[in-house]
């Protein structure tokens, strides 16, 4: 059904969505941004940043995908499972975690 803008005494007008801007996917930052971070402490993760974790799972819900975007995802394998473990431990709905940008980036 497509939305009608009505006019007082006019027909209605069809009023068309726009789609999305940018069909590619959001990236998030670790540390300072979806992870509190106090300075380098043996390469511990910090407590999540509540008001991002509410954003990240809206986008989510809502089929955007998003990416941890962090330099930690180059620090190797071992660097890249305790990344996932702390968004599995948390309930944090990110998938990939990436240190590569790419045109399709928010």
């Amino acid at each position: 059904m497509t939305p009608r803008l009505t006019l007082p005494g006019a027909p209605p007008i069809p009023v068309k969505r726009r789609a999305p801007i940018h069909p590619g996917w959001i990236g998030v930052d670790l540390d300072g941004t979806l992870a509190q971070f106090h300075g380098y402490d043996g390469g511990r993760i910090g407590l999540p940043v509540p008001v991002m974790v509410k954003r990240v799972e809206d986008w989510a819900r809502d089929g955007v995908p998003v990416k941890l975007f962090t330099a930690r995802a180059g620090d190797g394998p071992d660097e890249l499972k305790k990344i996932m473990a702390w968004l599995e431990y948390w309930s944090i709905p990110i998938t990939e975690v990436t240190d590569r940008k790419d045109y399709r980036m928010v």
